[in-house]
């Protein structure tokens, strides 16, 4: 949601870390990348951060330095299992690592799954689900005589476009049909 709404922000000029993090989510989402980097990296310099850390591997996502962010998904994987360091992987971490996934070939249907067990409202994950489905060549069971379908029957349907299936899927008020989406 607030991509490009920074663009026009000034950098703080603080040379506190709190300064150095804010400055890092300005620029990320001023579409200012390279600035991004380079103060999550600040901020790294100082303490260790999951957020700065996730700013980093986003800013480097939109670079389209794809394996350089793969290195910080995982790093933000390691440390977020680790002891007293333990911290809940959220939902954008989980997207942002199943779009890594996709950039760099990667499988990312059990990030899509897990992804739509914790949040089933993003409809993104369910575009990312259909388009690993595709490429891995799995298909959802089901019958097409069966009530509200039509969101199944689209997701097989090679012809509709991820324009034109996002739609669908906003279009559909049907909770339960949209959920049979992620029974692959």
């Amino acid at each position: 949601e607030l991509k490009g709404m920074t663009d026009k922000m000034e950098i703080l000029k603080d040379c506190s870390i709190t300064c150095y993090f804010l400055n890092a989510v300005i620029c990320l989402y001023g579409n200012r990348y390279e600035e991004a980097v380079g103060y999550a990296d600040m901020v790294l310099n100082r303490k260790q951060c999951l957020e700065a850390m996730f700013m980093k591997g986003r800013a480097l996502y939109e670079l389209g330095k794809y394996d350089e962010a793969y290195d910080v998904v995982c790093q933000i994987i390691t440390i977020s299992k680790e002891g007293e360091e333990k911290k809940a992987i959220d939902k954008k971490l989980l997207l942002f690592e199943a779009r890594v996934y996709e950039k760099l070939g990667n499988s990312n249907l059990p990030i899509c799954q897990l992804l739509l067990k914790v949040c089933p409202e993003y409809m993104e994950s369910y575009v990312m689900l259909r388009k690993e489905a595709r490429r891995l060549g799995l298909h959802l069971e089901f019958e097409e005589t069966d009530e509200n379908m039509n969101l199944a029957i689209a997701f097989e349907n090679e012809t509709l476009s991820d324009d034109d299936f996002r739609k669908m899927l906003a279009e559909n008020n049907d909770k339960k049909d949209i959920r049979k989406l992620s029974t692959l």
